[in-house]
């Protein structure tokens, strides 16, 4: 679901793909673009790009009103073996603490925004899926009061129905 709900998200319009789709989409994003200076259009770094000089020379760049980072540590905590709780804090996402630190020192807005489902825990509840982690189809199990449902031809993306996205995760 990551490369439908995070590519939309960064696009600003309903999208697939991976970063690339996401970098062209972002600095195409006409939101984006209308905020963005002539010559300067919004700019996206993955996590792998984060560690260089270029990232933070974007970020102290006047000139560069828009430029978004992609950092996919709960992913990534959740995708292998040592899946882990976080005690969520900046000395827990290290590159998040010194990348604020950056936006800082260039007097910088940090705004945060999550594609899918990491939302502070407010006594939700697991409910498993044999279709996917962050959805299920309204045939499995009737919606919850927490639950909403959700109908396009285009999402989820397996099949063209309705399907029951909620904070159960």
């Amino acid at each position: 679901m990551t490369g439908f709900s995070r590519a939309s998200l960064l696009c600003g319009k309903l999208a697939s793909g991976g970063q690339e789709v996401e970098r062209r989409g972002f600095a195409e994003n006409p939101a984006l673009v209308g905020a963005s200076r002539s010559g300067y259009p919004p700019v996206l770094f993955h996590k792998d790009e984060l560690a260089g000089e270029i990232t933070r020379k974007e970020i102290r760049n006047p000139q560069r009103r828009v430029v978004g980072v992609v950092i996919n540590v709960v992913d990534d905590s959740l995708g292998g073996p040592d899946q882990r709780a976080f005690r969520w804090s900046l000395s827990q996402v290290p590159v998040l603490r010194a990348l604020l630190a950056e936006a800082e020192t260039a007097r910088r807005t940090a705004i945060f925004a999550s594609d899918h489902g990491q939302v502070m825990e407010r006594g939700t509840v697991m409910r498993r899926s044999g279709s996917a982690d962050r959805y299920r189809f309204p045939e499995e199990s009737a919606p919850g009061d927490d639950e909403v449902r959700g109908a396009s031809p285009s999402w989820p993306p397996s099949r063209p129905a309705s399907a029951l996205a909620s904070n159960s995760r």
